[in-house]
């Protein structure tokens, strides 16, 4: 898709990726950044390691998230890169994780869950869920 847009020219690359994971650190992971114009990062910490790779021709880095605590904001303006982050990023996943969380708490899931998986589980293990039929759930924030 990038390709369709912004035409054969642009080089895009992935950072590492082990072990289900994309390193975010290391001579590999450094290596990955050499030459880029701009740089999305997700857990990657924006070190002075890293600003001495990008500097010679990154222009921004984005946070792939609402965070910026990895961005080191001082340290990219210090050096005269733009970094953002996406402040509206997964909102409605929060928050309906958020209620599937509230009633996984409140019927007990993690309690039968863990019957389950031990061999325990019987009829009567971990109580009696409550009923919510009469229950309102609000997230705000």
């Amino acid at each position: 898709m990038e390709h369709g847009v912004y035409g054969a020219e642009i080089d895009m690359r992935f950072g590492p990726y082990r072990d289900g994971a994309f390193d975010v650190s290391g001579k590999e992971f450094l290596r990955t950044l050499e030459g880029a114009d701009a740089v999305a990062v997700y857990r990657a910490r924006i070190t002075q390691e890293v600003i001495d790779v990008l500097k010679p021709t990154c222009r921004v880095v984005a946070r792939q998230g609402v965070g910026v605590d990895n961005l080191n904001a001082e340290l990219l303006a210090a050096n005269g890169i733009l970094g953002f982050n996406v402040p509206d990023y997964c909102v409605d996943e929060v928050s309906s994780h958020t209620v599937a969380m509230l009633l996984a708490l409140e019927r007990g899931l993690i309690v039968q869950d863990r019957l389950v998986k031990d061999g325990k589980w019987n009829i009567h293990g971990g109580g009696v869920p409550p009923r919510t039929a009469d229950r309102r759930v609000g997230v705000i924030g």
